[in-house]
């Protein structure tokens, strides 16, 4: 629940360049126009993994008066049997996010925490899972000029995120006693899109990622999570998807990958706001489709 939790959520990362200290991990234009705010948005996945069978993941958003989100429920299917599981974002009196809790029922089983240092920027992050204490672990961050760097106790690996000069994630870089492991380098277009994600190390990939021109009404909705979702994420996942899904300006049409292209469905209305988006993905014997419907205030 920890990582559908905080690997779904999102920020975009704002200001700082030339050595002065990053000013807050949020939009620096957070301002939704009301027919793009969401009441609600499912993200489903259906995966077929040989000798497994079918898993079935579905998770519904709902978001708050401000178009943020604050709970989501998630139904997970195995074997034909389903769990179910929430989750509640609690946040101060200025919006800023201090605690994510899941659920089982009425029964909490994780939260995660948050410190901050000045303003926004986050120094810590702590998950207690509740039922199993050996999941605990708590990050912390420092800031350098336009570079943040992850420790964590007792863990040989450090991991160095840097920023350009409009406050993008641009390099996701790790190392173990000093020597580099894993590094992923993002690029953008013009109109803020992550269109190109290439990591190396111990995760070899190159993908390529195409939009269309019309508002990503998840960009302002997650927006509070980005770095969340980046800083809390192991160091061999990529950022590149969470960022091309939740936190594009435009909305991503298609995707390749070693030669492969998969062109979504897309729907829009008349105001040409995106209703659904579905794609059907292999890799390695698996199979994935997923789908997603936006909902909107008005």
């Amino acid at each position: 629940m920890k990582k559908t939790l905080l690997i779904l959520l999102t920020v975009t990362l704002i200001t700082s360049c030339n050595n002065e200290t990053l000013e807050g991990f949020e939009l620096a234009d957070n301002t939704t126009s009301n027919n793009v705010q969401l009441t609600n948005y499912t993200f489903d996945v259906d995966t077929e993994i040989i000798f497994f069978g079918p898993v079935n993941i579905n998770t519904d958003f709902s978001f708050n008066t401000n178009n943020k989100v604050s709970t989501l429920d998630v139904e997970t299917i195995f074997s034909n049997v389903p769990f179910y599981t929430s989750g509640i974002i609690n946040r101060d009196s200025s919006g800023k996010i201090l605690n994510a809790q899941s659920f089982e029922g009425d029964t909490p089983i994780s939260q995660t925490s948050i410190t901050y240092s000045t303003g926004s920027n986050i120094s810590q992050i702590n998950f207690n899972d509740l039922t199993d204490d050996t999941e605990d672990y708590t990050y912390n961050f420092t800031i350098s000029g336009n570079s943040i760097t992850k420790t964590q106790d007792g863990n040989p690996v450090t991991t160095v995120y840097t920023t350009d000069n409009l406050g993008r994630l641009i390099t996701k870089e790790s190392f173990e006693d000093g020597e580099s492991i894993q590094i992923e380098n993002l690029v953008y277009d013009t109109n803020g899109n992550c269109i190109s994600v290439i990591t190396s190390g111990e995760l070899n990939n190159n993908t390529i990622y195409g939009y269309d021109t019309f508002t990503n009404p998840l960009k302002d909705g997650f927006s509070d999570q980005y770095w969340l979702t980046i800083l809390d994420d192991d160091y061999e996942a990529e950022a590149g998807p969470a960022i091309v899904q939740f936190h594009s300006t435009n909305n991503w049409i298609n995707v390749s990958s070693e030669a492969t292209t998969v062109n979504f469905t897309m729907t829009y209305d008349t105001e040409n706001r995106i209703l659904s988006r579905s794609g059907t993905f292999t890799n390695e014997g698996i199979e994935a489709t997923h789908n997603e419907n936006f909902n909107y205030v008005n």
